[in-house]
């Protein structure tokens, strides 16, 4: 994990620290690049927009980029064949 998320990460609550390190995790390990934003964490393939996960006092909320340019990137990120 980047140390940028890891520290946006740690500003959360356990519980929700907990879940979105699993899902920047698994972004990562899907090939997204990853940046952090005030209240965010973004995700990125080729340049292309792909998620941004927020981290609110009870639940994470993850954004799915829907551009046409990222829709294959986003379709294989969800295995899509």
């Amino acid at each position: 994990m980047d140390t940028e998320a890891r520290e946006h990460l740690r500003t959360l609550n356990k519980r929700v620290a907990t879940l979105g390190s699993a899902i920047h995790e698994m972004f990562v390990a899907e090939g997204c690049a990853s940046y952090v934003k005030t209240i965010s964490i973004g995700y990125h393939i080729g340049g292309d927009m792909v998620s941004a996960l927020y981290g609110h006092g009870d639940h994470v909320e993850v954004a799915l980029a829907r551009a046409s340019s990222a829709e294959r990137a986003f379709l294989e990120l969800l295995g899509a064949p």
